[in-house]
């Protein structure tokens, strides 16, 4: 009698450590790695180049956004704009946790260079979103719900 339970709690603990390790809910949407450069490089915003990939961190999927501008400036109209085609594109209710953006000047000959990034903390902020720095350089990571809501209104 003893062995049966024994039996049976070590087939629940399998079962739970199964069900809680398991792979994240949803899936991300994938096609949104080549539609959302298309539609960022398509749209009059100067920008030369653009790339998207998800990750997966733990059970979590977040979205990284890199852009190649013809300047060293993006303004909170323009960022306003980036964030409307990504959400748009992508879908407001995407499986996505954090959207990470970043740009580089592309005029530049290395835009690799940490001093060619382009600053999207201020024009972040100036649009509401709480100040959220990335590693310490220009780029921004923003909850994915914070950005569909701000595309929403």
């Amino acid at each position: 009698m003893r062995r049966r339970i024994r039996i049976a709690l070590a087939l629940a603990a399998a079962s739970c450590m199964l069900v809680a390790c398991g792979s994240p809910a949803g899936d991300p949407p994938t096609e949104a790695e080549s539609t959302v450069p298309a539609a960022l490089e398509g749209a009059d915003l100067g920008i030369l180049e653009a790339a998207a990939s998800f990750s997966l961190d733990g059970f979590t999927y977040n979205f990284r956004v890199t852009l190649r501008v013809d300047r060293d400036v993006i303004s909170s109209d323009e960022l306003r704009e980036i964030l409307q085609i990504i959400v748009n594109t992508t879908g407001e209710d995407a499986d996505i946790t954090h959207l990470g953006l970043s740009a580089a000047d592309g005029t530049q000959p290395d835009t690799v260079d940490p001093e060619h990034l382009v600053d999207l903390q201020r024009p972040a902020q100036e649009l509401g979103f709480a100040e959220s720095v990335e590693r310490g350089n220009a780029g921004v990571s923003i909850a994915w719900d914070e950005v569909a809501d701000f595309v929403r209104e």
